[in-house]
């Protein structure tokens, strides 16, 4: 089932959630831009992430000549695709939700103070993951934190990250999906929240590859009571790998130096986004809609698509594949918060 009636981005535009969206002054920023309907927090867990600086990291490449890596953790117009071995935020939920607030206490201040540009009415998407029980724990706290707030809030609940070792995605498996649905069902039909509107929930989905697993998805919330407004789709493509050859190595080497030599150029294997995901993730925002809109229950549900948009014939592309709105990273990592602006200024021109 879906509820997607209050879940409004406008323009549809937004960030997804990203390693530029991690600290108050990101989420500011984002908030703030005219050209965002709505902002996603990156990916918290309930306690936070350990995060680890020599082993979640990100490149920028050029798809074009892959075998040219930037440094580590490098931004700016270097590279239309990305490789990353992130987890999570290291900041846990309840950082966030002080976040959410002190950017509502500064709309609030904006406002008295007249200032008109600062809307407070752009949807806040707090990105969670953790284990059924923890991710309904994240639910309920978010859900409590809207009458603390004059911001609309909304849930993305993250199945889809590629990086934890020991932990696939449970988006692939209806087996590992049903137990989150089962935690957040609970969650929104709990006796104490029967008087307010449901907190928009959506998921966020890995790049799918063939047709049982579309299948295996759309017929897990097809058949359960839970409610959804949106699905994301798509999180980065798992098990990439880049290596970086020094330009003095040749042909005539070994195969046994070569190998040598590759390895100590490995940048670990990670999550592949930007442009080079671009055209799988058209084809499963496509799959998607196509499947929803042959469900009364699900027809509803929006899709955010995401996956190598950076300009306005990208967002098009979405758009035309059916997204009801747009989500931007590896191009934010780039250009910065210019991006939203030259996407839809190119439309105006």
């Amino acid at each position: 089932m879906s509820s997607a009636e209050d879940f409004i981005i406008e323009p549809p535009l937004l960030n997804t959630a990203c390693p530029w969206a991690t600290t108050f002054e990101d989420l500011l920023r984002l908030y703030i831009s005219p050209d965002t309907g709505a902002i996603t927090t990156r990916t918290c867990m309930l306690n936070g992430f350990k995060h680890n600086d020599s082993i979640h990291q990100y490149r920028l490449f050029d798809p074009v000549t892959p075998g040219t890596l930037n440094e580590v953790g490098s931004d700016g117009d270097h590279g239309s695709s990305s490789l990353n071995t992130f987890g999570y935020s290291p900041h846990p939920l309840r950082q966030y939700l002080d976040f959410i607030h002190d950017i509502s206490q500064y709309c609030i201040g904006e406002q008295i103070g007249g200032v008109d540009r600062i809307r407070a009415d752009k949807v806040i998407i707090v990105s969670v993951t953790g284990t059924p029980e923890e991710v309904a724990q994240c639910y309920r706290q978010i859900d409590r934190h809207r009458e603390l707030v004059i911001l609309p809030l909304a849930v993305e609940i993250n199945l889809s990250c590629p990086n934890i070792p020991g932990k696939p995605p449970p988006a692939y498996s209806g087996e590992e999906l049903k137990p989150y649905l089962d935690a957040l069902l609970l969650c929104q039909y709990d006796k104490q929240y029967e008087k307010q509107k449901h907190l928009p929930l959506g998921l966020k989905l890995p790049p799918y590859t063939y047709s049982s697993q579309f299948a295996t998805l759309v017929d897990a919330i097809g058949s359960h009571r839970c409610h959804f407004s949106f699905l994301t789709s798509t999180n980065t493509l798992g098990n990439s790998l880049m290596i970086d050859l020094p330009t003095s190595s040749s042909a005539t080497q070994s195969d046994t130096r070569s190998r040598a030599v590759a390895k100590e150029s490995f940048f670990g294997l990670g999550g592949l986004a930007g442009t080079a995901i671009h055209p799988l993730s058209l084809g499963n925002v496509h799959s998607l809609r196509q499947l929803l809109d042959k469900n009364a229950n699900l027809r509803g549900i929006k899709i955010l698509g995401v996956g190598g948009v950076a300009d306005h014939e990208g967002y098009q592309r979405m758009r035309a594949a059916g997204a009801y709105a747009v989500g931007v990273a590896t191009a934010l990592g780039r250009k910065g918060l210019s991006v939203f602006g030259d996407i839809r200024n190119s439309a105006r021109q």
